[in-house]
């Protein structure tokens, strides 16, 4: 899994699951040679973000998430 993260001086910081790739360090090396890369990539990549966090939201306000018999990790209680 790849994100891209906007830091605090509006850059753009790239976060990859350390087991899920094996070839993070390569993509870090590959984006850092070309920087301009990164940025042309951060647009389709933050926008297809977005639209999986409104097909998220739709499915939590529908009802379906979380699942059926679904346990959480963390008590309803102490949630936010």
């Amino acid at each position: 899994m790849v994100t891209v993260v906007c830091g605090e001086r509006d850059d753009l910081d790239l976060a990859v699951r350390r087991r899920a790739l094996w070839w993070r360090g390569a993509l870090a090396r590959t984006f850092d040679r070309w920087p301009r890369l990164a940025l042309r990539a951060a647009a389709p990549v933050l926008a297809y973000g977005r639209v999986q966090q409104r097909a998220f939201k739709r499915k939590v306000d529908a009802g379906r998430w979380p699942p059926r018999g679904a346990t959480s990790p963390v008590p309803r209680s102490a949630r936010a």
